[in-house]
């Protein structure tokens, strides 16, 4: 079945793409989300849709973040146009393009119909479908989060750091399981990141490695036998607060966490059983007496703020993580 036969509407659904995550890390079978876009579309047309002289005039080459070497890949790459396109074929859930009005910024030849032209040159048999922003869409489900709570997580990306300390600090109630990360640059580290992935005890891999992700996600699921999810660029949206990822966060929803506890209430008064009657107060005179005696008797009444740790007063407020994150962009406001 070709890739054109499949109509928007057969695409799973964000809610459906978690679920399977789920089920993937309940039966602790390999799973992996790949997502094609434009640069994917591009890395797997060379030579045989695009010409050597073709490629380089194409706008997505020309913008600041590949010339800087931000993008991390340099085109003609045979050897990652061939990974990519075994790897494709071995991803759980494939996200593509909309044929009809995506939400993808670019244009419209080289979104879903280079896509399909691609599929079929390389004979390509989707198994599942989605949307390629299905990664925004799902850390707005608290669904998603409870997974990093039940399960533990392996960050493959530039960001992972950053989203570490994000994650502890935002996410702390949920305890999140981070198991380590691993910083990703470029192409050429591939190899390397596969290798030292091999270090780490963990369940999910998040990766947010540019168009490495879709060769990382299908060979971390083959050879470790773990659930890899093509992360895209939540990671840095969330870091710098871009909109077009908006985070679900516990102190916006009413319902319980994971983990959290439950507040133990006292009532105020207790029905009392048996038809016994409440304990009286103790006489004014009786506790002035008794004061008394412990006066003279070398004790007193401790007061409750002797009891309160002394401080420095104030708590200095978290730099804003977005002024980090700026520093690390191209002058040109770009992420990559």
């Amino acid at each position: 079945m070709s890739l054109k036969d499949y109509p928007d509407e057969s695409l799973l659904s964000t809610w459906d793409v978690l679920k399977e995550i789920q089920l993937a890390l309940k039966n602790k079978r390999p799973f992996s989300l790949v997502r094609i876009g434009d640069a994917e579309n591009i890395i797997m047309a060379q030579r045989v849709f695009f010409t050597d002289q073709e490629l380089q005039q194409l706008k997505w080459l020309n913008d600041p973040q590949y010339k800087t070497g931000e993008r991390g890949v340099s085109l003609p790459n045979l050897d990652q146009r061939n990974r990519t396109v075994t790897s494709i074929r071995k991803g759980t859930i494939i996200g593509v393009c909309k044929q009809k009005h995506d939400d993808l910024i670019a244009d419209e030849s080289i979104k879903r119909q280079l896509t399909e032209k691609i599929f079929d040159h390389y004979s390509i048999i989707p198994n599942l479908l989605c949307h390629v922003f299905v990664n925004r869409n799902m850390v707005s489900k608290k669904i998603f989060w409870e997974l990093l709570h039940s399960h533990r997580v392996l960050l493959i990306s530039r960001w992972a750091k950053l989203y570490w300390d994000l994650i502890k600090r935002d996410y702390k109630g949920l305890r999140p399981q981070i198991a380590g990360w691993v910083d990703i640059t470029n192409y050429n580290q591939v190899d390397d990141v596969l290798k030292r992935v091999g270090d780490y005890e963990f369940d999910l891999a998040l990766i947010s490695a540019g168009t490495s992700a879709s060769i990382l996600g299908p060979e971390i699921a083959e050879r470790y036998g773990k659930v890899a999810v093509d992360f895209g660029h939540v990671m840095a949206f969330t870091l710098t607060k871009d909109p077009r990822v908006l985070p679900w966060k516990p102190e916006n929803d009413p319902q319980k966490s994971p983990r959290q506890e439950k507040k133990r209430t006292i009532p105020m008064k207790k029905k009392l059983q048996n038809g016994s009657k409440p304990p009286q107060k103790q006489n004014n005179r009786d506790t002035k007496a008794k004061r008394k005696s412990n006066r003279y008797s070398g004790s007193r009444t401790v007061t409750p703020s002797e009891y309160e740790n002394t401080s420095n007063g104030s708590s200095r407020k978290n730099s804003s993580l977005s002024k980090v994150i700026r520093q690390k962009l191209h002058p040109s406001g770009h992420i990559p």
